[in-house]
């Protein structure tokens, strides 16, 4: 294996030299979700559990099939001396790590927002910190309408009101400790 190089940054020239050839149709690329290299908190060591490049790629409905037929079959075995293909244990197979989905796929499944309506206060405070921050941080390597920009943009803080109550409930907890 080659030198260590981060995985946002490994992941960024996986999509510009390798997967971008693959989709013929507007698309957002990125990579966000769990993950140390998502924080750029990754190092030499994580490679040692199911690490290598991997994105998100965002179509629409109709081009989900069409687009994962071209990146199974197209991808290569390693990229930059990294495993393509690596151990899954969520589900005990060996695959690659490109998810082709849309953008509301994935905000439902990993947010449980449902549509692109603002969220209700009690919405906002039901959200985990964490995982707002596996949306927010990470990179945007492509986004052609612009619509994961636009999201990530909007869920990159909390409204006034509710991060003024967020903080008067910490304070409040704090003051309890005496």
């Amino acid at each position: 294996m080659s030198l260590f190089i981060p995985g946002l940054q490994l992941s960024q020239l996986f999509y510009e030299e390798v997967v971008s050839k693959l989709i013929q149709c507007p698309h957002a690329a990125a990579l966000i979700g769990e993950g140390s290299e998502v924080l750029g908190y990754d190092q030499p060591r994580s490679t040692d559990h199911s690490w290598g490049p991997r994105l998100q790629i965002f179509v629409s409905t109709t081009e989900v099939g069409k687009v994962s037929m071209r990146v199974d079959s197209g991808l290569p075995d390693d990229f930059m001396g990294y495993p393509v293909r690596f151990f899954t244990w969520q589900n005990g197979t060996v695959q690659h790590h490109v998810q082709v989905t849309t953008l509301e796929e994935w905000l439902a499944s990993q947010l449980r927002i449902h549509g692109p309506d603002p969220l209700t206060p009690q919405r906002w405070l039901s959200l985990p910190q964490q995982q707002l921050l596996q949306f927010t941080a990470g990179a945007v390597f492509h986004d052609d309408a612009g619509e994961l920009t636009r999201m990530r943009g909007q869920l990159a803080w909390y409204p006034q009101d509710i991060w003024l109550w967020m903080l008067a409930s910490q304070w409040h907890l704090i003051g309890n400790l005496q």
